[in-house]
């Protein structure tokens, strides 16, 4: 008697100790395959745009091709999550773009970040209020972020500088989660994780203004589960915050269904046992399944000088080999807009392109 393959693998419904005592999900990058991304590097279009018509096939780079399909299948078939080592970022910044770009071009296409349709991020602080405004997105803002998943299949997050004190990053693992729900034995809650919530809709014309995003200070119609299943496999996603403050904008509490599911998520997700919690060095570059991995990023103090100050780089992905996504789940791969932008290869970080959601 055949039996039910499983929705989603034992290796990606990790804890904290399996990531802290394995290190199988950590690539560091040797040398042959550093030369071989600063040669491709070099050879990207003198103009931006046209890195967006570079495929894997244009670049030649046997060494880091294969360190980086390992990464792809990593995040894809098994954690979810990996963590790049070595990266030059001691580099000028627009070198670092370019090499960046080599990198996130053989694992998948760009997704823009904003209504504008930047590709790029700088996830830097500019004084915005993300603990208590409810539209603000975190990415300009000090304060500590609760978990979420971002568009794309995959983040990456490239650290160029901490901060002085702080900002430490965690991940967790939706499919442990999932199976911490399976084991409460309550159908109740299964059922509303599978019917999901509303969400607001950060308005980018207030706090993040200089991102160019243009929707309304309001509340989605449909909800959006946090667990659906699609060809075989489960997916997870939420971000926490914007399904919380819905509540506070729209004037309704949340049904009880609704109540016991953001309470199981907001509480399972911190449970230490589950969450494994580091601080990102200057060089690391830390990708994220958004189907597989929340994260978050603790408070922080921030060096005063303007050159020392914490800045991260941030690419969305869809991966070449993503899986297979409803049509309702779709935009995930478009992102925020149509016609993705290469605006970011520049000496000024002051104005970031694109951020943490």
């Amino acid at each position: 008697m055949s039996q039910t393959p499983p929705l989603f693998s034992a290796r990606s419904a990790w804890g904290r100790d399996d990531l802290a005592n394995d290190p199988t999900w950590v690539y560091d990058l040797p040398p042959e395959a550093l030369l071989e991304m600063a040669r491709a590097a070099a050879r990207l279009p003198d103009d931006p745009q046209g890195w967006l018509e570079v495929r894997p096939e244009d670049i030649d780079a046997p060494r880091l091709k294969a360190q980086i399909a390992a990464v792809a299948d990593e995040l894809e078939s098994g954690r979810g999550v990996a963590l790049v080592r070595n990266m030059p970022v001691h580099l000028p910044l627009p070198e670092v773009y370019r090499q960046y770009w080599i990198l996130a071009a053989l694992m998948g296409r760009p997704v823009p970040h904003n209504g504008k349709g930047d590709v790029f991020g700088q996830v830097t602080d500019l004084g915005s209020k993300y603990g208590s405004d409810p539209f603000a997105r975190g990415y300009t803002s000090t304060d500590e972020m609760v978990f979420h998943n971002d568009a794309g299949d995959v983040a990456g997050l490239l650290c160029i500088r901490s901060a002085k004190d702080g900002g430490v990053s965690s991940v967790v693992s939706t499919m442990a989660m999932y199976r911490e729900a399976e084991a409460t034995g309550d159908p109740e809650l299964l059922a509303a994780l599978r019917r999901g919530f509303r969400a607001v809709i950060r308005d980018d014309a207030g706090s993040n203004a200089k991102m160019g995003n243009t929707a309304s200070r309001s509340v989605t119609q449909r909800r959006s589960p946090v667990y659906r299943e699609w060809d075989g496999r489960l997916s997870g996603a939420v971000n926490l915050k914007s399904v919380g403050v819905v509540p506070q904008v729209t004037g309704e509490p949340f049904d009880a269904g609704e109540a016991k599911a953001f309470e199981f998520l907001s509480r399972t997700s911190e449970r230490d046992d589950l969450k494994y919690s580091f601080m990102l060095a200057p060089g690391e570059l830390l990708f994220m399944h958004n189907l597989v991995v929340l994260h978050k990023r603790s408070a922080f103090v921030d060096h005063p000088e303007p050159g020392r100050k914490r800045l991260l780089l941030r690419f969305w992905l869809a991966l070449y080999n993503g899986r297979a996504l409803p049509s309702e789940m779709a935009g995930l791969r478009r992102g925020f807009a149509a016609n993705p932008v290469v605006n970011a290869v520049t000496e000024r970080e002051t104005e970031p392109q694109g951020g943490e959601r």
